[in-house]
């Protein structure tokens, strides 16, 4: 699995185009923005944090990337693959049903997840997964262990995201 992560870091970090649209969702670890990705959850300290997403966009840091998710990888109390039988919207909702049941339910055991989902995003490489794991259309790609939680993200109030009839 972990040499999966790496071919796939390595393939689209290596192309500007994609880490200028990843790098747009980066945040210093001092945001208050309510969208995008704060690195305290990626784990990056804040004195790297306040330049990181503009070195992130220039500059191909897929080896930082590959050694930090490796270790994460390699570290782990299980990987697990969320698979569905078909490949079309109606299962990717109802795999994001099922996510959302199995994460509620491991949080309720303080048990937290990481997700390494680049090789599905790669038709070689999920080809690879599907293959290793032989089982239905793998949707998702993430680790379950043990670890100190992370602080929470900002969020945007709820007032903001309910449509109003």
């Amino acid at each position: 699995m972990a040499n999966l992560v790496a071919q796939a870091h390595h393939i689209q970090l290596a192309k500007k185009e994609f880490r200028q649209n990843l790098g747009e969702w980066l945040r210093n670890n001092k945001t208050t923005e309510p969208d995008g990705m704060p690195l305290y959850t990626f784990g990056v300290p804040d004195a790297i944090a306040l330049g990181f997403p503009a070195a992130f966009k220039e500059f191909d840091l897929s080896g930082a990337v590959i050694y930090r998710d490796s270790g994460l990888i390699n570290g782990c109390a299980a990987m697990a693959v969320l698979t569905s039988d078909q490949d079309d919207k109606s299962a990717w909702v109802r795999c994001g049903q099922a996510l959302e049941k199995y994460l509620l339910k491991a949080t309720s055991y303080d048990v937290r997840a990481s997700f390494f989902s680049q090789p599905i995003g790669l038709p070689k490489l999920r080809m690879e997964l599907q293959a290793m794991i032989n089982q239905g259309y793998p949707q998702l790609l993430f680790s379950l262990g043990y670890a100190a939680s992370v602080r929470p993200t900002p969020r945007r109030p709820l007032e903001d995201v309910i449509l109003k009839q």
